[in-house]
């Protein structure tokens, strides 16, 4: 009953560390799977003992241990390619140190003493191996060392382009790792094969080639990182300068404007210099709204679509009740659902009556969620169900694929975005919960 008790205490510990450390090195706090990682380690155990009492640990319990596995993974909302790395470096762990390192060593010193191995001597080594992965976790528990960061696996830290070339190199990553699983793997298999001071030899040559591996993928996304945070800090400097450029040329045209209201006083229509200054007022608090907001490029967007409008005898006014200073994703997928959002509406808006040429947008923050509602007037019925179908358009010649494509934008950040139609207006509203992790 007691060896009982220590193989499976010795898996679960065994498969808990694995787990553990591939998970804090790409990113992902400790104490946040916990409970994941103990019941699954557990019960993979459990599956273990029970079927060596069968037929041995066979392909029937590689079997089950996948599909705990599965089931492990289908509970977490992580990135696909972060578990698939941390499961993989998991692995890596327990056959270069627990295999390798700690077992092919300790036979290799039981063998040069000629001490028999024996039950006494297996289950000190088993809880020696404990002790020390133990010891591991609770080091990786307080330090959280960090190989992968986390904002590597997220497309809300970066623009699509980005995306794509962290991609890349993170496929090549896991291909690379799957061949050092491989090759460590038939290391240990074949260790009997060797002669002792070979066996040494490629014991300590296989835990560097592992440590270089992992030392130059490392090295090799933190330049890329740094390049890119290079290349958004050059963006956001150019965002900068042309709204200060927009800016500089509202106060330079502020002169003729108060020039011309001079005129209209000095001929005596007051009438008309009063609704000038009305007019001024109204564009001038309107740029005021637009400097609060906490990215320029944002600031920029709107402004660009309100001067576009009024080329169209189409009026916007913006009600802005939150700085944007957390966003719920991405600047760039931000300004892509605020722009399509805008399009579509100035789209809808173009057919209507001069009088009723007016879109409001609101951005709003309630409750931890940014929320944006553009509103529209209509001109005839739309058909709410088929309103953000791929390829569906109230107009002639149009592909409809905006409210499509932002909708799968929205709703890949955990947001929704649905209709509203009263008083013969479309009001699209959008909600995207803001983590603070982000």
């Amino acid at each position: 009953m007691g060896d009982y008790f220590l193989v499976f205490a010795n898996t679960a510990v065994l498969l808990f560390t694995s787990l553990i450390i591939g998970l804090t090195l790409v990113g992902i706090r400790p104490s946040s799977f916990l409970y994941k990682c103990a019941l699954f380690s557990g019960l993979t155990a459990l599956c273990r003992l029970f079927l060596e009492q069968i037929n041995g640990w066979s392909l029937v319990s590689v079997a089950v241990y996948l599909i705990l596995l599965l089931l492990l993974l289908s509970k977490t909302s992580l990135p696909c390619l972060q578990l698939i790395i941390a499961l993989l470096l998991g692995c890596a762990y327990q056959l270069a140190v627990v295999y390798l390192l700690e077992l092919n060593m300790m036979e290799l010193m039981l063998e040069q003493s000629g001490v028999a191995s024996d039950a006494i001597m297996e289950a000190l080594f088993r809880i020696f191996i404990m002790m020390n992965n133990i010891w591991i976790v609770i080091l990786c528990y307080q330090k959280e060392p960090v190989l992968f960061p986390k904002r590597l696996f997220f497309r809300h830290t970066q623009s699509d382009r980005s995306v794509d070339m962290y991609q890349s190199y993170l496929i090549f990553t896991v291909l690379l790792l799957v061949l050092l699983n491989v090759f460590l793997f038939f290391t240990y298999a074949e260790r009997h094969t060797f002669s002792n001071m070979y066996r040494v030899f490629v014991t300590g040559w296989a835990l560097c080639m592992c440590g270089l591996m992992l030392y130059c993928l490392r090295r090799i996304f933190i330049y890329k990182m740094e390049k890119l945070q290079n290349y958004l800090e050059q963006q956001y400097q150019q965002d900068i300068r042309s709204f200060l450029e927009i800016v500089r040329l509202q106060r330079h045209d502020f002169n003729f404007h108060l020039s011309a209201v001079d005129g209209l006083i000095q001929s005596g229509q007051y009438e008309a210099s009063r609704k000038y200054m009305a007019d001024m007022v109204y564009r001038a608090s309107s740029m005021n709204e637009l400097l609060t907001l906490y990215h320029p490029a944002t600031s920029a967007l709107l402004h660009t679509q309100q001067m576009y409008a009024k080329q169209q005898d189409i009026d916007i006014r913006y009600h802005i009740f939150d700085n944007l200073r957390k966003l719920p994703c991405s600047l760039y997928h931000f300004n892509t659902i605020l722009g399509n959002l805008i399009q579509n509406a100035m789209e809808a808006t173009a057919d209507a009556k001069k009088e009723a040429r007016l879109i409001e947008v609101e951005i709003a923050k309630e409750l931890e969620q940014i929320v944006l509602q553009v509103t529209n007037p209509i001109g005839s019925e739309i058909e709410l169900d088929q309103l953000f179908t791929s390829g569906f358009s109230t107009k002639q010649a149009h592909e409809g694929i905006g409210l499509s494509g932002t909708e799968h934008i929205i709703t890949s950040y955990h947001g929704v975005i649905y209709p509203v139609i009263a008083d013969e207006k479309l009001s699209i509203h959008v909600r995207m919960p803001v983590e603070q992790n982000r």
